[in-house]
């Protein structure tokens, strides 16, 4: 089997963090380019992670005819302008979430995508860990009934200025509600009904902390707490009729606890993910990709244009554009 020539655009803290990590221990990957608007920057990255090129400029980089893939790790509102650029120039692209700042955005680059046949994905790395997936078979099981509300948390008071820039696309939505919503959709389906909605907005005019409620067509209700002003707990519970499964780090998926009205003890699952938990999206991609693939199992095209659709939703409710809304 032949080996993937990866690229990373944007060597910024997540990259160093995880994405270099995760594409070296990955047995199908060649590092082989960096590509930032740093030449400095893209060289000292290299010679840190053992990329064979440095690149001063994304346009540079993509015109690399060796280059097979590139995994976009730049801020939220270069994520269309990049994937396009690399669409354009035949690279595969795996990127960071959000995945664009809108759903006409996300529209155009999954059409070009699968009009030229490449690869193209979303790294919501939360959606291929092994503890989601068996989360999804303990849900599907009826261990605690019909589920009745499921209530997800996320927040961090954080003070990165980009966070709370429009023109960057901040706030808390498409920063960390992003990963509640991909939670919920995950597991409970993408058809919603009806949508209410509470935001408190930063000085800046971004979503500072929100609060967001699904009501399915079952009766289902799913609410979403997200924040970036505040420590919240990082927490999932489903409620059934016949009890409730509580996940300490839904965003992390390790350990799975499911109380059952009938019974004095919860049943506990661990399901530790590997290194990073990188690896994972990682080898769902490049595994798709050698095999000829536009997109992953785990998470398709429509997954992702549903997320997007979602937040389009709930931001036209909050009155909230960007940019490259008015464009």
């Amino acid at each position: 089997m032949r080996k993937l020539r990866c690229g990373i655009m944007g060597p910024g803290k997540i990259a160093q963090n995880k994405i270099a990590t995760a594409l070296a221990r990955n047995k199908n990957v060649i590092l082989y380019a960096v590509g930032s608007k740093d030449l400095k920057k893209a060289n000292d990255f290299a010679k840190e992670f053992g990329f064979e090129k440095a690149y001063g400029s994304y346009e540079e980089m993509v015109k690399d005819p060796n280059l097979d893939v590139v995994y976009i790790a730049t801020l939220n509102s270069f994520h269309y302008e990049n994937i396009k650029l690399c669409l354009e120039n035949n690279k595969h692209v795996i990127c960071e979430k959000p995945f664009t700042i809108n759903t006409k955005e996300a529209e155009e680059v999954i059409k070009l995508a699968e009009e030229k046949k490449l690869f193209l994905m979303e790294a919501m790395w939360s959606r291929f860990l092994p503890g989601t997936k068996k989360l999804k078979e303990v849900l599907c099981s009826g261990s605690v009934g019909k589920i009745k509300t499921l209530t997800v948390t996320l927040g961090f008071n954080n003070d990165i200025p980009r966070l709370i820039k429009r023109e960057f696309g901040g706030g808390a939505l498409l920063d960390l509600g992003v990963y509640i919503l991909h939670f919920i959709v995950g597991m409970l389906g993408a058809e919603i009904e009806e949508i209410k909605t509470i935001m408190i907005p930063t000085p800046t005019e971004v979503d500072g902390q929100a609060m967001i409620s699904f009501r399915y067509k079952d009766g289902t209700i799913a609410t979403a707490h997200c924040s970036i002003t505040a420590d919240y707990t990082n927490e999932a519970v489903f409620y059934g009729d016949a009890g409730r499964i509580v996940v300490p780090r839904f965003s992390e998926v390790e350990i799975i606890k499911v109380f059952r009205n009938t019974v004095l003890e919860p049943t506990v699952y661990y399901v530790p993910y590997e290194g990073t938990g990188f690896e994972y999206q990682i080898k769902e991609a490049v595994d798709s990709i050698l095999s000829g693939r536009t997109e992953p199992d785990s998470l398709t095209h429509a997954e992702t244009l549903a997320i997007m659709r979602l937040m389009d939703k709930i931001r036209e409710i909050w009155d909230l554009k960007y940019p490259a809304d008015i464009r």
